[in-house]
């Protein structure tokens, strides 16, 4: 029996401490799980294991507590609220993580809880979004739309859950798809209009050949659609949802407080492709520029050809060779970090060129083995701030990480 009692103590009190490159580093392990989600309140974390339980860290003292079973989404709305979903089809809401209330019932298993301009949730579930006290399924023209038939003919439809998605300031829901190989695959949802839409591109039918004549192409494009298009100080910009630059697996999305969006999207399929883009607004309502954030580490491949006159040409290649993963905007600084296999980063724009600083490269598991690609699965899913220096981070294996003062915390 007293063997008994010292197994499980060592089991709860679980922890060790070593160093990682000059970082210390503290392991609490309790729980022994992967983590697939997690919002942070106060001094606390509120994590959902691989099992569907919520259990909450202290992430100063390392005390831990299970909370509830069958927990299968978990948010904060913008009154430090808990939300959560549970596999008895039941929202619930609490102040402080300890009472639970529940407020409505949604039509299945909830995978993601966002809140519009006012604070009302809105649920991804398994059978469409609900939100609004309705259930909402998207019409054939969007991807989450998919159908089948069964082995006597019938149509079989279902709902395909998005592998990311975000919610922005104009309450549309931005549901993103990785196709690894395949590349990406984008809808929204307009939660004003309740109406799911595809996104739109601008592919012109002309008499020659758009390649070789791609100055010519472009003007005959901006002219075909006046309503559509703008040139303001001689850049191009495209309406809403209009040739939004998806060329990878969508990583995370954030919109800043002046209305730019930043688009972490990487693939690594045998090699890699990866950008962090930047839709920069202006005055004219939901009216975009494009441009790149060039700070990926990449090499530069020329090719040189002769071309049909005979004349020596060379083309230049940039192939990146950092694997992107999530980006967030750290709202008690002002700036934009990011984390790629080289570690967690600070950018810092520039009219001309952009800047980074290394903060920390984590020692986590990287694992191999993708749906649609062949590569590693992306070690850190998502992090966020808690003041200027300190972050949260959910990883892939590791558990969640907490950085703060050169130090980094692995709760698991």
């Amino acid at each position: 029996m007293k063997n008994y009692i010292v197994f499980i103590l060592f089991l709860t009190l679980s922890c060790k401490t070593y160093s990682q490159d000059s970082i210390k580093v503290i392991e609490f392990d309790r729980f022994g799980s992967i983590y697939k989600d997690f919002v942070i309140k106060n001094d606390e974390i509120f994590a959902i294991t691989r099992q569907d339980s919520l259990v909450k860290w202290n992430i100063l003292s390392g005390e831990s507590e299970l909370m509830r079973t069958k927990v299968t989404s978990v948010a904060k709305d913008q009154n430090g609220i808990l939300l959560i979903t549970s596999s008895s089809l039941e929202l619930m809401e609490s102040s402080d993580g300890e009472t639970w209330k529940e407020i409505d019932k949604i039509p299945s298993e909830g995978r993601k809880i966002h809140f519009d301009s006012r604070n009302r949730p809105l649920v991804i579930h398994q059978k469409g979004i609900y939100y609004n006290d309705e259930n909402h399924w998207p019409n054939k023209k969007c991807r989450v739309f998919n159908s089948f038939e069964d082995q006597d003919g019938n149509p079989v439809t279902y709902f395909q859950i998005p592998d990311y998605s975000f919610m922005d300031s104009k309450d549309r829901v931005w549901l993103t798809f990785n196709g690894g190989e395949w590349g990406p695959d984008i809808c929204f949802f307009d939660a004003i209009n309740q109406v799911y839409f595809p996104t739109k591109y601008f592919n012109l039918k002309v008499d020659y050949d758009r390649w070789t004549n791609s100055s010519r192409y472009e003007k005959d494009v901006i002219q075909a659609h006046p309503d559509e298009i703008r040139i303001i100080d001689s850049k191009r910009y495209n309406k809403f949802p209009s040739n939004l630059p998806f060329n990878s697996d969508i990583k995370s999305i954030y919109e800043d407080p002046f209305g730019n969006y930043y688009i972490a999207q990487s693939t690594m399929h045998f090699g890699l492709e990866g950008s962090i883009t930047k839709l920069n607004a202006c005055d004219i309502i939901d009216f975009y520029s494009k441009s790149d954030i060039e700070v990926l580490d990449f090499y530069e491949d020329v090719h040189s050809f002769t071309d049909k006159k005979g004349d020596q040409e060379e083309n230049r290649f940039k192939t990146v060779t950092e694997c992107l993963g999530p980006l967030n905007y750290n709202s008690y600084d002002g700036f934009i970090y990011y984390f790629t296999n080289n570690g967690f980063f600070k950018l810092f724009e520039g009219e001309k060129a952009s800047q980074k600083e290394l903060i920390f490269n984590p020692k986590i598991i990287w694992k191999e083995g993708l749906p649609n690609a062949v590569g590693y699965q992306m070690a850190v899913k998502k992090f966020e701030f808690i003041n200027n220096n300190d972050f949260v981070f959910l990883t892939n294996l590791d558990g969640i990480g907490y950085f703060s003062e050169n130090s980094i915390t692995f709760f698991r």
